[in-house]
């Protein structure tokens, strides 16, 4: 079983950053995104899923360049 890591800007989640998700997640990890507005640029270093749940237009990735996704060490990457 796969293990499942909820990010969310509401004030008790544990992960409020996409990018912190990650850093924690081991690989196979699903990060399960809530809706919210995330101000990052995310490096991707590991095999995880990133799941939004929510509407598409609720949950967005923003950053102040034009980097907003890295993948390293990676072949594919899938966003759903």
């Amino acid at each position: 079983m796969s293990k499942k890591i909820i990010v969310s800007k509401k004030s008790f989640s544990k992960y409020k950053t996409i990018t912190e998700a990650i850093q924690k997640a081991i690989p196979g990890t699903k990060i399960i995104i809530e809706p919210g507005i995330y101000k990052e640029n995310i490096v991707i270093d590991k095999r995880v899923e990133l799941l939004g749940n929510g509407p598409v237009n609720e949950i967005v990735v923003t950053s102040e360049n034009s980097l907003r996704f890295l993948c390293r060490q990676s072949r594919q990457l899938f966003v759903e």
